[in-house]
Parts: structure tokens; sequence; C-alpha cells
């Protein structure tokens, strides 16, 4: 994964790292894990696991699950 320098809206300046969400995730049932407990799909923008599955977008995060989001 690469690694990010983002400022956050607050002003805050963050490392994240960011990459395909396939390559973040060993496998679809690791991803729908993660999503069970974290909500990532919809954090993501996506109605389900598999939704974000099938895009595969390029997605930026970090420790915290509040700063997943899709790279536009």
């Amino acid at each position: 994964m690469r690694t990010v320098n983002v400022t956050l809206p607050n002003g805050e300046k963050r490392k994240m790292w960011q990459d395909r969400l396939q390559k973040v995730y060993r496998d679809f049932a690791e991803f729908e894990d993660y999503c069970r407990i974290y909500s990532i799909a919809f954090r993501l923008g996506f109605k389900s696991s598999a939704a974000a599955w099938k895009k595969n977008p390029t997605i930026r995060g970090s420790v915290y699950p509040s700063d997943f989001a899709v790279v536009k």
C-alpha cells in the first residue's frame, strides 16, 4: 500500500494508506468480516460489501474507521 499525507477538514494532518480495495484485504471473506464490524462498505458509500468488492475502488484509510473514503 502507498502512504499519503492528508489534511482533514478540521486542518489536522494525518498519514494514511491508499490502494485498490481488493489489494487492502486478503479476500472477500475478510472484507465482509470487517464490513460487519466497522460498516466499511457503508462508510465508502456502497449499499453492500459485495457491491464495493465488485467496484474495487481506490480507497484511503488509517487506523481510524472514520477515515475510510473512496479516492476520487
